[in-house]
């Protein structure tokens, strides 16, 4: 299942993850001028934000394989 990954600027990958009951907008207040330099990734983890959920995955093992996938 595809994760919903906003993605901005060049460079190195930096990931950017959310916490419980949050989604990628809580890194909004991060300045723009972060992407220069970086390919940052704005992952939202399933269930959350404009990510579905699966009720078929049981737990942290897929999460994270869903969050290497992107």
């Amino acid at each position: 299942m595809p994760l919903s990954v906003e993605r901005r600027g060049d460079g190195a990958d930096l990931v950017l993850l959310h916490g419980w009951g949050m989604n990628a907008a809580v890194w909004d207040g991060l300045p723009a001028s972060l992407a220069d330099g970086w390919r940052v990734n704005r992952v939202e983890l399933p269930g959350h934000g404009a990510s579905p959920f699966d009720p078929a995955w049981s737990g942290r093992p897929q999460w994270a394989e869903a969050c290497l996938d992107v």
